[in-house]
């Protein structure tokens, strides 16, 4: 293409603004309405492969037979092309996507338990049936386990009292507390990793899979939030000691500081 061309595209394209502004001008003089803002798509916990190459993510649309948004798992490749839907579940609700380090696997949660279905598409098989709502899943490093955290179930006098509907309590007296859980991908079987009276706020897996770090607190209260600590312990739940005290004389940076350089360089935390 001459240079010449080349100007008068360059102009013709500085003018199409111009051109279509009474066009643009008139729609953006109608305010959206509640239908509009009904209709827009969202887009929710995107979540990259191990080897870069993909992002999958759950999209809405608005369904009104339903009266309510629909959310689906897609699947597109970071380069681009295409995204392919991986869900076609009107239940679907996303929550904690996670890729398995081999990339083969993808686990979500959904109506409170968790799920596993291949990379590219296909039916979704379920991998706990635990007796609470599970949050927060972390494969281990060779992708045969799934560490999860769970509340504790409601004792049998509890669920009586709920039946009867005689459940009154009084504020914040009726929680129960959280605990470390993992799941053999292959068999199903689960495990507690702790137990006892405490919360376990959040956790944290090392590298090679070998010890945890989670952060505990006498319950789930606000009151109770600035009352945690740090523990580390193995992956069976064996050897847990703490290595923060919340007490005046707490030196906690130097404690810390010293769990770190007991532990294996290799053994970093995510």
């Amino acid at each position: 293409m001459r240079l010449g061309s080349l100007a008068v595209c360059a102009a013709a394209i500085a003018l199409l603004p111009a051109m279509r502004w009474p066009v643009a001008h008139a729609q953006a003089r109608r305010p959206m309405s509640l239908v509009d803002i009904a209709e827009l798509p969202r887009v929710l916990d995107p979540e990259i492969s191990p080897d870069g190459r993909f992002v999958t993510y759950a999209l809405s649309h608005a369904d009104w037979k339903l009266n309510r948004p629909v959310w689906n798992l897609w699947r597109q490749e970071v380069s681009g092309g295409a995204p392919i839907r991986l869900t076609v579940s009107d239940d679907f609700i996303p929550a904690f996507t996670r890729w398995s380090p081999d990339g083969k696997t993808i686990l979500f949660a959904q109506a409170g338990q968790l799920f596993v279905m291949p990379a590219d598409g296909g039916e979704p098989r379920a991998l706990t049936k635990h007796a609470t709502a599970t949050t927060y899943p972390t494969w281990s490093p060779d992708g045969s386990v799934v560490y999860f955290l769970a509340t504790d179930q409601r004792s049998a006098d509890e669920r009586e009292r709920a039946r009867l509907r005689d459940d009154l309590y009084a504020y914040e007296e009726n929680y129960q507390q959280r605990h470390l859980w993992k799941i053999t991908v292959a068999t199903g079987a689960e495990q507690p990793v702790t137990s006892g009276n405490y919360y376990v706020s959040s956790y944290r897996l090392s590298r090679d899979g070998r010890r945890l770090a989670i952060e505990r607190a006498p319950s789930p209260l606000a009151a109770d939030t600035y009352r945690g600590e740090v523990w580390t312990m193995d992956v069976t739940g064996e050897n847990a000691r703490a290595i923060t005290s919340n007490s005046l004389v707490a030196r906690i940076p130097a404690a810390a500081r010293a769990e770190a350089c007991a532990m294996d360089p290799a053994m970093s935390w995510r």
